[in-house]
């Protein structure tokens, strides 16, 4: 499954949305080191994707903080 592009940029565009389609700017923080999603122009679960990946990647799935 990929993700949606950003099309903003695209000439037919004009550098903005369609007027019917509401602008979301979405992004998640890692619970565990605070590490930020890239903000995403649909809420459509893309920032839950990219988070979900990271938290695999760098925190062996994890979720929670490490005790001290």
């Amino acid at each position: 499954m990929t993700s949606p592009k950003c099309r903003c940029d695209e000439p037919d565009f004009g550098g903005g949305r369609p007027v019917n389609e509401p602008s979301a700017k979405v992004s998640r923080v890692c619970p565990v080191c605070d590490w930020t999603t890239s903000v995403w122009h649909v809420d459509d679960g893309s920032a839950e994707a990219e988070l979900h990946r990271h938290v695999q990647n760098a925190h062996d799935g994890s979720y929670e903080k490490e005790s001290v």
